[in-house]
């Protein structure tokens, strides 16, 4: 462009020079009369070598002038085009008339303002990406031609997406119906929605809940208008799909669902036992039989107890189960917990045609322990040995210190010989109400909550309890507890 406004210059000035002095000339013969002797054969060669000369003045006056005025023009593009590659650092310097260097000055404030606007872009970018990878939902982006845009990590996990999937089909990576329904749906009504559905999982993770949110994203009217007039129909620039896993939700909600069904079960049956056999008192049994009367009063009494037990089982574990338990601490040796718990179980055991043996540590085994709640759980591993060993087994108490990997941890363990717990009930055996044989834990006199108080007592001492069993072998129990520190 410098060039071409030299060459102009150069040209316009030889030209005009040379023809503005023949005509200053012309003019000034003709003022003096001496028109026929400015064109007379004598003057006609020194006319045109004057003429010649004048034109390569004018060029020479046109180059110099174009260099000085295009010089800082060529720096203007200069900068121009280093903007245009994105080196908004840069900065243009011109030395010229006044009007350049308004431009120059104008031209860096413009680059200082882009370099400053894209750096808060940037930022913005980067916290928005931070946010996004960040989020435990999976996000995806999806334009209006289907094409992947955008997934956070949260959302490769959940699809198990490849690396590859951005600017892939949705449809081809998604692999589910369900999904790819709701994304369809999403696309052609330019509103949002919510769909649940359920995602295959692998063979260790099962299948998942899924609540699917689509957000279609708004194009600019005047996109909207380009699109329409090309005769595409939409009224979305794509979705922004919001996957949000509920299956520890739908798990918790079934947990609920199955503790009310569980709780009016346990008390529809001895509230039923106890009615029976009350109306059976008032239509008369007292006085016509009573020895059946007092059978009567003793099932009604026992139910009654029964279903004091399940009351209290379930206050304690609302207790338990509470952001933070109370628990009355206090230091205590294990060994003489299990002692005194033993003595006083001994009897019930015998009447069972149970032995129970003990088995010390040789020093203390001291805990920082609620005393109360560690009889508790002493008291509900033993019955539950008790109502699952048949008569002539033996119970074992043991109390040890564990030493293994991580700091030492005081044990405690309730051992029986009795029938045993099959392989896949075993992970069960702490929920709330699961019971392995529930007509033989009912017939003995269960709630179904003993072993779940007990994890939930020794988890809040900062614990941990686990199980080990073989059909026909017995079951132990066994919880760990953090030793006091000295």
């Amino acid at each position: 462009m410098a060039g071409g406004l030299k060459r102009h210059l150069a040209w316009r000035l030889a030209i005009l020079f040379p023809v503005g002095v023949f005509i200053t000339g012309a003019v000034t013969a003709l003022l003096l009369g001496e028109v026929r002797q400015l064109f007379s054969q004598d003057l006609a060669a020194i006319l045109v070598v004057g003429l010649l000369t004048a034109a390569a003045l004018g060029a020479l006056v046109g180059m110099a002038t174009a260099a000085r005025v295009t010089r800082p023009v060529a720096e203007l593009i200069r900068g121009a085009r280093r903007l245009a590659a994105g080196e908004f650092d840069r900065r243009v310097h011109v030395d010229g008339p006044d009007e350049l260097v308004s431009l120059a000055r104008a031209f860096n404030e413009m680059a200082g303002r882009l370099q400053a606007t894209l750096r808060e872009l940037q930022a913005e970018q980067a916290r928005l990406a931070t946010v996004v990878g960040a989020m435990p939902s999976g996000v995806l982006l999806i334009d209006a031609g289907g094409r992947l845009r955008l997934a956070n990590p949260a959302a490769r996990r959940l699809l198990d997406l490849p690396d590859q999937a951005v600017g892939m089909d949705y449809v081809s990576i998604t692999r589910h119906y369900g999904l790819v329904r709701a994304i369809e749906e999403g696309l052609a009504a330019g509103k949002p929605l919510e769909r649940d559905v359920a995602l295959p999982g692998g063979s260790d993770t099962g299948s998942r809940s899924v609540r699917v949110t689509v957000v279609p994203l708004s194009q600019p009217p005047e996109v909207r208008a380009a699109r329409t007039g090309a005769g595409v129909d939409d009224a979305t620039g794509g979705v922004v799909v919001v996957l949000h896993d509920i299956t520890e939700i739908r798990r918790l909600e079934q947990i609920r669902r199955d503790f009310v069904a569980n709780v009016s079960h346990e008390l529809r049956t001895p509230v039923a036992a106890i009615q029976g056999f009350a109306e059976t008192l008032r239509e008369g049994v007292i006085r016509e039989d009573p020895e059946a009367a007092e059978h009567f009063a003793d099932v009604i009494h026992r139910e009654a107890e029964r279903m004091t037990r399940l009351v209290q089982d379930l206050l304690d574990l609302a207790r338990l189960e509470s952001p933070e338990p109370e628990l009355r601490r206090e230091r205590l040796d294990l060994r003489e917990s299990a002692a005194q718990a033993a003595e006083r179980f001994r009897p019930r055991l015998a009447e069972a045609g149970l032995r129970l043996e003990l088995r010390l540590a040789g020093q203390p085994v001291m805990v920082d322990a609620d005393r109360h709640r560690l009889d508790q759980v002493w008291t509900n591993l033993l019955e539950n040995a008790r109502q699952h060993t048949p008569a002539g087994g033996t119970v074992t108490i043991t109390v040890s210190v564990a030493t293994g990997d991580g700091p030492p941890r005081a044990v405690g363990e309730v051992r029986d010989t009795g029938r045993g717990i099959p392989r896949e009930a075993l992970p069960r055996i702490f929920e709330r109400f699961y019971r392995v044989d529930p007509g033989r834990s009912r017939a003995a006199g269960g709630t179904g909550l003993g072993l779940a108080i007990v994890k939930h007592i020794v988890e809040a001492h900062g614990g941990s309890v686990e199980a080990e069993s073989e059909l026909g072998a017995g079951t132990a129990i066994r919880f760990h507890l953090p030793l006091a520190e000295c």
